[in-house]
């Protein structure tokens, strides 16, 4: 997807997904535009006051490590968007443009199958990063996040990333590591959530053979 907000409106054909709640899942209903592009997503502006970051800096793992000189650096580009309850940060599907952090508020990313019902869930919280996966493998997002409440979502862009990787290859390189870390950290809970139903699923499948 473009980067800038009049590039993203040309591109985009169809208007955000909305979401509504019934019976604690979530439902996707497509509701697309008649006549003119939308955009996909708020527009990111950049981040005016760095100084509101104060009280959350500790709580963004990404972070971990580097000087305060290298701080300044990484949140001198960061860009800013508020979505209200309901909202779309991204979409299934949607390319991957930027590295997200959630300021305030909270926010839900919801992996759904083909028939659109929610296969896994996980509520972020303040300070915690999502869509670097998609953003350094160059996939396509394969899940949605959506405001839960009025949120706050901070970005750093692919571009802002090349541009760090090329002035300051020791910070992009922390900053890697820190990812890296996140990435598996996610990984090993989720191939621990897997293990517990193949093993609940065997407990039950020897318990029906033996009522036979």
């Amino acid at each position: 997807m473009p980067e800038s907000c009049n590039e993203q409106e040309k591109w985009c054909e169809k208007a955000p997904f909305i979401y509504e709640s019934e019976k604690s899942a979530w439902k996707r209903v497509a509701c697309f535009a008649a006549g003119k592009p939308v955009s996909r997503m708020n527009a990111f502006a950049p981040l005016a006051d760095p100084e509101s970051l104060r009280g959350i800096l500790s709580k963004i793992s990404i972070l971990g490590g580097v000087s305060d000189s290298q701080r300044k650096r990484v949140v001198g580009r960061l860009e800013i968007a508020s979505f209200s309850k309901g909202a779309a940060v991204f979409e299934k599907g949607s390319e991957p443009t930027h590295i997200y952090i959630v300021k305030s508020g909270r926010l839900e990313l919801l992996v759904t199958g083909d028939d659109h019902a929610v296969v896994k869930r996980k509520v972020l919280d303040v300070g915690e990063s999502f869509g670097e996966a998609s953003l350094l493998s160059m996939n396509r997002h394969s899940a949605d996040v959506v405001a839960l409440e009025p949120s706050e979502v901070l970005a750093f862009s692919r571009h802002s990333l090349i541009a760090l990787q090329r002035e300051d290859i020791a910070l992009f390189a922390l900053l890697m590591m820190n990812i890296a870390r996140d990435l598996a950290r996610r990984l090993k809970f989720t191939d621990d959530v897997l293990l517990h139903y193949i093993h609940s699923s065997r407990q039950a499948d020897g318990t029906a053979r033996s009522v036979e």
